[in-house]
């Protein structure tokens, strides 16, 4: 009989400690719900279920995606609006829909930015997520600091919506 082969990572059980859900209680209550209808199940046949809703996620999501694609094309009201004296429409259902400016950042000189952060006392944000540098930039602009170097800034107009 073959020796189990090790899977990638598997050294480090019992030296990191094991990741736990229990940060968030509410979900793991749904989690605790949905596996209490599997103990009668056999591995099998829990698979199966894994795996139809593993397809069933893939099709929600190719699905999210056109519904993306189709939220991007409204924004022709962005133009419509720019070159009207109509600036938001509220629906009858109440839901107002106007334009929105908002600064969003790339960093296009890596060496630059790295050297700014540096000479900053930022160390922590040389690998940041671009969430956290759009912040910053902002935070900056709205101090009327100017923006880290190697940073470029792009105004995004677009439509949006406030639920009513």
């Amino acid at each position: 009989m073959a020796a189990k082969k090790k899977r990638k990572w598997e050294h480090f059980k019992g030296v990191l400690p094991q990741y736990r859900e229990e940060d968030n209680p509410e979900r793991q209550v749904l989690i605790d719900e949905i596996r209490s209808g599997l103990a009668d199940k056999t591995n099998e046949e829990i698979a199966v279920l894994m795996r139809d809703a593993k397809y069933r996620k893939d099709e929600l999501e190719a699905k999210v995606s056109a519904i993306n694609l189709e939220l991007d094309a409204y924004q022709i009201l962005v133009y419509r609006f720019e070159n009207s004296t109509v600036q938001s429409l509220r629906l009858s259902t109440g839901e107002l829909i106007y334009m929105k400016d908002e600064p969003y950042s790339k960093v296009v000189d890596k060496e630059a930015n790295n050297i700014w952060i540096i000479e900053n006392g930022m160390d922590e944000l040389r690998s940041v997520q671009w969430g956290t540098l759009n912040s910053i930039v902002k935070q900056r602009m709205d101090n009327g600091e100017s923006t880290p170097a190697g940073v470029e800034v792009y105004l995004k107009t677009q439509v949006v919506m406030r639920k009513s």
